[in-house]
């Protein structure tokens, strides 16, 4: 090869492009490239709109239902008078917060309340009719000139002067476009009826099909034939009813007669009534007569008559009545008779013109437009009620005033007017018509309320802690729970009440005092256990006389008189027949509960307090319920500033900046490490900080093993709770298999921490510093994690705890990391952060901390909407509390149910199972069950889980019915997402941990799974977000559309050991207040199951519940505009709601897809 050809080879080779590609698609000719190029283009141009498109209607959703979110103005539209039958056209309405008072001093927030206007608007009208010749119509009556069309229609249509007409006629067919052919009418016979009416009088009647009238003044005879009342004065069959009767002048007494052809006897009937006896042969003929009867009034029977005198005419109605087809004014009316004639589908509405009919037309000056307003102010001193009316164009009365009314709609106020015309009645100021002093809504305010007065700002001296517009002083619930306290008063904001009442005014003492008719030092209004919301309780109204002051210096309860006559009767009530008849085993308890506290009395208050909890929940609430820690005088009415929760905040906010860019900390804490001796000792020899480091692993290891065993005793103790004799059927398969699983793992674990506790030595040689660290932050975690109970069981500051925590988590991290750099020299400083361990999980959860501190420390959330009202009556009233937590209940349940059997069942599927025709046939299942609708869902949990019958778990229509049925539907959905995220895992991964060594389940667990959660957090956030949204499923397993509880989420629990799970809780100060706001215990008092509830072996009615789009669509339902008003502010809560879960969600979902690349 000469050197030229290898220049031009080697050219050749050079020109090949060598960059690496994705499938090698750079080495494919450059027009199919470019094709492949121009096709991901266009792709992403697609989903790119695609994506602009979802945004775009999601906006537009939100948008449509913040509208609808608004408290809109009132309006109400009255029709016309209608002479003679409506003189006067009315309406009524009614207000109930007060939006004036002179009293109010110039800094009351009432102040800025206005008053009502309401804007009344019509528009004059007036019309004529002309023919094609001009000539102007001129009803029967004389009139011309009509205010309302429909009148004027009328009018035309009983003069025969309507431009159309309408008859029934048959069905359009496609002979009918043949010459000569058409639709035909349909007739009406009369003579085929069973009851011919004929009327005497003088006003035509209520008309019917074919009914005839006689004019009692002046003779004339007509017949109605649907459009108007055409003459009958040659109808042979009147003519003989009428010279037949002529003898019996009683016949026509009330006005009617009516004569019946059928073979059984009427059952409506009057004097000289007659009733031919004949039998039907078809539905228009009949056959001969048999009998004629007349009836008498006087002897209230029918009397025989000679039936051969009667005409032929009448004997044969349907030779003789002439047939016609009905003719109607309007289409409505045609179609009111096809309906009510039964022809629906052989007959259809036919328009026929008259050329003769005259055209409707407005006059010039018809159109013009009216407006005027009302001014109402609700006042102590107002009218219980008001009357005005609309005379010549405006109110007579233009301003007015009304009283509050309260609890009551007792202040009305009627508006009238005598106009033909459609009056609109608007209210464009003012209160919403049913809002109250304590939910006071102005025309246009949000449902949600003002969105600035959610936050409540603490550490500021707030005179309105609900920012509900009334001063703390002045309101009867200032923390808007819905439970009242008594009011104190104030000089000039709202003189006369409470302290204030007499003059001079009463010291606080005094006025408890004054209205402490038990005399147990508490006043007796007070009904709120937290009058302030600052989470220290205080005593309520009967506390007082606790059972320790009962008992004091007695030696029994049957020292005591009033206590030992209760224990009496309760014996008597407890064991009468009648008691809980429908469960037996109840009943036997009770009754030997309340024998054994009469036979051995008990001797000390807390024996008396142990026994009645179980048989009186009112006398074990006076008595014994006093919480552990009270605040009592005015310091009950001042929230308490949580000043060192706030210092936490501060703190984690600092550790975050610290965790962040953590590199100059880690190389000064190294320094001083290496300050304080980091070198390992060259002597194997024990040294002091040898034994400082074994005492800080020997007690951590202690406290872990102890840990283990307080878990181990639990679950053993629920999975021998299976063998015991009264032991809940419903429970027994969860303490079988979930407490014996668990109490196996605990207590191998358990045996593993002990062996290795008994293998542990001191090591020798160790540094100071590791002495030094180890020891140090074993004090430091005690003292904190000390500080932080103290917090939460004694203080109540759960946030701050965690905040306390995450410092103590932040140091222990740094420290430990800074000690680890002392062992090299080889720093990199770039990559310093990575030493500390799990640093990317300490910044997620610091931030989730810090924003929800930010919102509870220096902030509280307050939205009555949401947190503290429940359904009712009235729309501005009712709010979300019971739906959204029957909403978090049935999620909670949902996933307590679908999580863990769906991740198991994947990592069986892709990780255990064989590829055999078992695992082909439950994969195709659970692919199957992913496409089933929802309501087949909740057929399947009406049949297994809610009803008794059957293979049915008689669960009734509870949370938990409702989050095992969801939970049903939610499997397949999480079951098929996982297996994707178990395959998207690299085989490499697999092998190359099983060549290390690695067992099956170490592979599954280690390896497997971290990389593997993204994927399935996104199937168990689809799932999730379906479930909060669904609601057809949860109707048909008993989410009910009015509920004003918020469900009891352990309403299965028995009584019989539910009190003592809830006594435990007493002993902490700090949980006990919160806990009794949240709905576990809400609706049974503090901390105590009510054993009256239980109605059926270990069930109660607080397991009903509701859910967010259950009352959603409750409100959409509802007639009041109120509630449309309430449901859009559900919705928006509702996507709220998911939006914050799907959040949460998600931000965890990043955390582990971050742990999964590292």
């Amino acid at each position: 090869m000469s050197s030229q050809e290898e220049k031009t080879l080697s050219e050749k080779e050079d020109s090949t492009d060598t960059r690496p590609s994705l499938f090698g698609t750079i080495h494919l000719p450059k027009r199919s490239l470019s094709r492949r190029y121009l096709s991901a283009r266009i792709g992403k141009g697609v989903f790119v709109s695609i994506a602009i498109m979802c945004g775009i209607a999601l906006v537009t959703l939100l948008s449509q239902i913040s509208e609808e979110a608004f408290v809109p103005e009132e309006e109400i539209e009255v029709d016309g008078v209608r002479y003679p039958v409506k003189t006067v056209a009315q309406t009524q309405l009614s207000w109930k917060a007060e939006t004036y008072n002179p009293t109010w001093e110039a800094d009351d927030l009432r102040q800025d309340r206005s008053n009502i206007t309401i804007e009344a608007s019509w528009v004059e009208t007036s019309f004529e009719a002309f023919n094609s010749e001009g000539e102007r119509f001129t009803s029967l009556q004389g009139e011309s000139t009509f205010d309302l069309e429909e009148d004027l229609e009328r009018a035309l249509c009983d003069a025969g002067s309507a431009p159309i007409t309408y008859k029934p006629v048959e069905p359009w067919n496609i002979f009918d476009l043949l010459p000569g052919e058409g639709q035909e009418g349909l007739i009406y016979d009369t003579g085929a009826s069973t009851r011919i009416n004929i009327f005497n009088r003088s006003t035509a009647p209520t008309p019917g099909m074919g009914d005839f009238w006689v004019d009692s003044d002046d003779g004339s005879r007509w017949v109605w034939k649907g459009l108007r009342w055409d003459s009958a004065e040659d109808d042979i069959f009147l003519d003989g009813v009428l010279d037949y009767i002529s003898p019996y002048p009683e016949a026509f007494a009330d006005g009617k007669l009516w004569v019946h052809y059928t073979p059984v006897e009427p059952l409506f009937r009057g004097d000289g009534d007659l009733w031919l006896n004949r039998s039907a042969t078809g539905v228009s003929t009949f056959s001969d007569v048999e009998e004629a009867t007349i009836y008498n009034k006087s002897n209230r029977s029918w009397d025989i008559i000679d039936f051969t005198q009667l005409p032929a005419a009448v004997l044969d109605p349907q030779s003789t009545i002439q047939t016609f087809v009905p003719e109607f004014c309007t289409k409505a009316e045609t179609s009111a008779y096809i309906l009510t004639s039964g022809q629906v589908g052989s007959a259809v509405i036919g328009e026929f013109s008259n050329d003769d009919g005259y055209e409707i037309e407005a006059t010039s000056d018809s159109g013009s437009a009216k407006t005027i307003e009302l001014t109402v102010a609700i006042t102590s001193t107002g009218a219980s009620s008001s009357f005005v009316s609309i005379v010549d164009g405006a109110f007579d009365t233009p301003h007015l005033e009304l009283k509050p009314s309260g609890g009551l709609s007792t202040n009305w106020l009627f508006i009238s007017h005598t106009m033909n015309y459609t009056v609109t009645y608007v209210q464009t100021a003012g209160p919403a018509a049913d809002a109250r002093e304590t939910s006071y809504n102005e025309i246009g305010g949000f449902a949600l309320g003002n969105p600035l007065d959610w936050f409540q700002v603490r550490f500021i001296d707030d005179l309105d802690l609900d920012n509900d517009g009334i001063l703390d002083v002045c309101d009867d619930d200032i923390d808007a729970d819905n439970a009242e306290n008594p009011v104190q008063g104030h000089p000039e904001h709202c003189p006369g009440v409470g302290r204030y009442s007499e003059d001079p005014p009463l010291s606080y003492d005094d006025w408890v005092s004054q209205n402490d008719d038990n005399g147990d030092g508490v006043h007796d209004g007070v009904k709120d256990r937290d009058i302030d919301g600052d989470g220290v309780p205080n005593l309520v109204d009967g506390q007082g006389h606790s059972a320790e002051n009962a008992f004091e210096g007695q030696p029994s309860l049957a020292e005591i008189p009033e206590l030992w006559l209760h224990a009496s009767e309760l014996a008597v009530t407890k064991c009468a027949e009648n008691y809980k008849s429908n469960d037996p085993a109840f009943a036997a308890f009770d009754c030997e509960k309340a024998r054994e506290m009469v036979a051995q009395p008990p001797t000390s208050a807390q024996a008396w307090c142990e026994q009645v909890r179980y048989l009186d929940q009112l006398m074990w609430l006076e008595k014994c319920a006093a919480p552990q820690r009270t605040e009592s005088g005015e310091a009950m009415y001042v929230e308490r500033d949580p000043t060192l929760p706030l210092i936490g905040l501060f703190g984690t906010v600092g550790m975050l900046f610290v965790m962040r860019k953590p590199n100059a900390l880690l190389m000064r804490m190294r320094s001083m490490f290496i300050a304080l001796g980091s070198e390992e000792l060259k002597d194997e020899v024990l040294t002091k900080w040898s034994w400082c480091s074994f005492a800080a692993e020997l007690i951590g290891r202690l406290v872990g093993i102890t840990l283990r065993l307080a878990f181990f005793v639990v679950f053993l103790s629920m999975f021998l709770s299976t063998f015991a004799e009264n032991q809940q059927t419903l429970l027994i398969p969860f303490t079988f298999t979930i407490g014996g699983a668990v109490t196996i793992m605990s207590g191998i674990a358990l045996l593993v921490s002990i062996s290795e506790i008994l293998g542990i030595r001191p090591e020798p040689s160790v540094p100071r510093a590791d002495g030094m660290v180890d020891l140090g932050l074993l004090l430091f975690t005690g003292l904190v994690i000390f500080i932080a109970l103290q917090w939460v069981f004694i203080e109540g500051w759960l946030v701050g705890a965690i905040m306390l925590l995450l410092i103590m988590s932040g140091v222990k991290r740094l420290v430990l990391a800074g000690l680890q750099l002392t062992r090299t020299d080889n720093i990199q400083f770039d990559r310093l952060k990575l030493v500390v361990k799990g640093r990317q999980g300490w910044i997620t959860a610091s931030l989730v901390a810090i924003i929800i501190g930010l919102f509870t420390i220096p902030l509280s959330i307050h939205i009555p909407f949401v947190w503290s009202d429940f359904t009712s009556s009235e729309p501005y009233k009712a709010g979300l509390r019971a739906a959204f937590w029957g909403s978090v209940y049935v999620v909670g349940y949902t996933m307590l149910f679908a999580i863990p059997l769906s991740i198991g069942a994947a990592i069986w599927l892709e990780e255990y199972a064989p590829n055999n025709r078992l695992r082909r046939t439950i994969q195709a299942l659970i692919t199957n069950l992913a496409g089933v609708p929802a309501i087949v869902f909740g057929l399947f949990g009406l049949a297994m889980f809610l009803t008794d019958r059957g293979i049915g778990l008689g669960l009734g229509g509870t949370v938990m019915t409702a989050g095992m049925t969801m939970a049903t539907m939610a499997m397949p959905t999480i079951v098929i997402s996982s297996q994707e995220a178990l395959r998207a895992v690299p085989p490499s991964l697999r092998n190359g941990a099983f060549g290390l060594g690695c067992t099956k389940w170490q592979v599954t667990k280690d390896h497997v799974l971290p990389h593997a959660m993204p994927g399935m957090m996104t199937g168990t956030i689809l799932a999730m977000s379906r479930i909060m949204g669904e609601a057809a499923p949860l109707i048909l397993v008993g989410a009910v559309a009015s509920v004003f509880t918020e469900p009891d989420a352990f309403f299965y629990v028995s009584y019989q050991v539910s009190p003592s799970l809830d006594g435990l809780f007493a002993w902490f100060p700090g949980i006990e207040p919160h806990l009794q706001n949240i709905p576990l215990w809400a609706d049974r008092g503090p901390f105590s199951s009510d054993p009256s509830e239980y109605v059926g072996p270990d069930s109660n009615d607080r397991g009903f519940y509701t859910v967010l789009p259950v009352q959603v669509y409750r409100w959409t339902d509802m007639p009041a505009i109120g509630f449309k008003v309430a449901a859009a502010g559900a919705s928006l809560v509702l996507l709220g709601t998911l939006v914050v879960v799907n959040s949460a969600a998600i931000l965890l979902r990043a955390h582990f897809r971050r742990y999964s690349k590292t």
